[in-house]
């Protein structure tokens, strides 16, 4: 069984490189802001005002499918970037072994099972409703500035940021979220 870690959370994580373009804006509701960085750039601190939010396999919200045998194969990067995207779309229902099967990954095993998408998606409604409380968050991974899951993560977050804050609590709080799924 895998052990679920916490969302690793901060002031003093590595800080990351400016993001890309279209990234590092506010979201659309004026609530906190929301980048990517590096974990690999070592002794900087977050821009300030915002928090550094761990978000590589050692936490919740991790992508869960490696880019290859040995996880380091680019030709793999743009498939585990959308597998992992329809991910966070619908993390607690997600069937990651049929979206890696789609793309023709395979899923880390720390990422099976229904445990780990309700963790993945109880992380995603925390990140949620601290920008929607004001709270500014960089998403801290190993690929940026490559393309990163953090990207994918940041373009759900800002979709579920421009509806009422009802969703902030996750889809289970108001069954009238699930109709029509």
């Amino acid at each position: 069984a895998r052990a679920t870690p916490r969302v690793v959370v901060t002031d003093s994580q590595p800080a990351g490189r400016q993001s890309q373009p279209g990234t590092n804006k506010h979201s659309t509701t004026g609530a906190g802001n929301l980048i990517v960085g590096n974990l690999r750039t070592k002794g900087a601190r977050p821009p300030a005002g915002v928090t550094d939010v761990r978000v590589d396999r050692q936490s919740d919200l991790g992508n869960p499918f490696p880019m290859g045998a040995d996880g380091h194969d680019e030709r793999f990067r743009d498939a585990v970037c959308e597998a992992c995207e329809e991910v966070v779309r619908e993390p607690g229902c997600a069937n990651v072994d049929a979206i890696a099967a789609k793309y023709g990954l395979r899923v880390d095993s720390r990422f099976k099972g229904a445990s780990s998408r309700r963790a993945f998606s109880d992380a995603l409604d925390a990140l949620e409703a601290r920008v929607r409380a004001g709270e500014s968050l960089r998403l801290m991974c190993w690929c940026h500035p490559k393309r990163c899951h953090a990207d994918g993560i940041i373009k759900v977050l800002r979709a579920r940021l421009s509806t009422p804050a009802a969703k902030a609590t996750g889809s289970d709080a108001n069954p009238a979220n699930d109709a029509g799924r």
